[in-house]
């Protein structure tokens, strides 16, 4: 690749993560734009403050890790800054869906207070959780395998021909590796179940094709988080890692963890449209069945 192509992959990487860690943000912006005036201003307003504000932490976060590496020349922290694209997932998950979830409350139709009648569902819905134990499983076979092959290469090639910071990359990389993934595992985890114990109010006769959207919602949901966070993450640094060891190439590492990182940013992007879109649809087929006659 010459040196044109790969300023143009260097800054559309640099803008690819500032651009994905806003977009809760202005998502959640845009919704205000055809809104009517809400109900519960203040609390809006606060939450729309904190997501603000945690935006500019996680901003603050890339930008200090990405400047870190260009001064040290650290091709592992770079790599780092690429990956933080994922603090989107707390940001949309964690404060901009409840946020939509406090606009669309005003999307209700109004119906008189003794007509008023709501069901919900009371069955444990964390036991419903559609990732079984063969889906950890196999995350956890793969990040053994590579780390097992970067291990493998990197005690029997010579390493005499290392400079001192691959030596670093791979020395560390081996012993950060592991933690990463457990890390990752455990906040997976406890991301699934928090998803998973979301309410997922009725309407007044308890639709079956409402729960059914519910259940499907639910189930795509908790699937992408795990195959975005659970699986591909840990695979793709794992992978780095071990391409790191093998191939001795600066420019093809680069450009190799610059596409996987592309990669993974476009499939989160997909799982977060996916997510919206099937949380608009249950909204309006719920208002449809509100404002029906028979309701």
């Amino acid at each position: 690749m010459n040196d044109s192509g790969i300023l143009v992959l260097r800054f559309f990487q640099f803008l690819f993560v500032p651009i994905f860690l806003c977009s809760p943000l202005v998502m959640v912006l845009s919704l205000l734009t055809w809104r009517k005036e809400p109900t519960n201003r203040e609390l809006l307003s606060a939450k729309i403050r904190t997501l603000s504000l945690a935006t500019l932490f996680c901003l603050a976060v890339w930008l200090s890790v990405l400047m870190v590496g260009l001064v040290t020349r650290s091709s592992l922290l770079q790599l780092i800054s690429t990956m933080a694209w994922l603090l989107f997932f707390p940001l949309w998950f964690g404060i901009a869906m409840p946020i939509s979830k406090l606009l669309f409350t005003d999307l209700q139709p109004a119906v008189p207070p003794e007509q008023q009648k709501r069901t919900a569902s009371l069955g444990n819905r964390q036991r419903k959780n559609p990732i079984q134990w063969w889906h950890w499983g196999l995350s956890s076979t793969v990040c053994t395998g590579f780390l097992i092959a970067t291990l493998w290469i990197g005690r029997n090639i010579d390493q005499s021909t290392w400079t001192p910071q691959q030596g670093f990359l791979w020395f560390w990389g081996i012993l950060g590796y592991p933690p990463l993934v457990v890390f990752t595992y455990a906040v997976l985890y406890f991301g699934v179940r928090a998803s998973l114990a979301e309410p997922e109010p009725l309407d007044s006769e308890g639709n079956v094709e409402l729960q059914k959207l519910y259940d499907d919602a639910r189930s795509n949901r908790a699937l992408s988080m795990f195959w975005l966070l659970g699986f591909l993450q840990p695979v793709f640094f794992g992978a780095c890692l071990f391409l790191s060891t093998w191939i001795h190439s600066n420019y093809l590492i680069g450009i190799l963890g610059a596409t996987g990182g592309t990669l993974l940013g476009l499939a989160g992007s997909w799982a977060g449209v996916n997510a919206t879109l099937q949380r608009l649809k249950i909204a309006r087929f719920k208002m449809q069945l509100e404002s029906s006659p028979s309701q």
